[in-house]
């Protein structure tokens, strides 16, 4: 799964407010040569979106990871720190095996 590569913590709407980061899912470390490393998230990265869902926790993104096909590829939203602030991003993730 391409996300089984993925250590990252929730990022609430008060903590995105308190700490500037954007709400969501705060990607704190990426597995080299995973598929999610070969699509482009980066530690730092944060996850708003995920084929096309709003993704503002960890169960969240486990339940729609769950309809996705191993080989499927698929869009996913990134805030990524830039030095103008966080900006949008899209990557394209092609999932990995199960």
């Amino acid at each position: 799964m391409a996300f089984q590569s993925v250590r990252c913590r929730e990022i609430s709407e008060y903590e995105s407010l308190i700490n500037g980061i954007p709400a969501g899912l705060y990607i704190e470390e990426v597995e080299e040569d995973s598929p999610a490393f070969s699509g482009g998230l980066h530690a730092g990265d944060c996850m708003t979106s995920l084929n096309g869902y709003t993704i503002s926790g960890n169960h969240i993104l486990q339940v729609r990871m769950d309809d996705l096909l191993p080989g499927q590829e698929v869009p996913v939203i990134v805030e990524r720190l830039t030095p103008d602030g966080y900006e949008p991003l899209e990557l394209r993730i092609i999932m990995g095996s199960r």
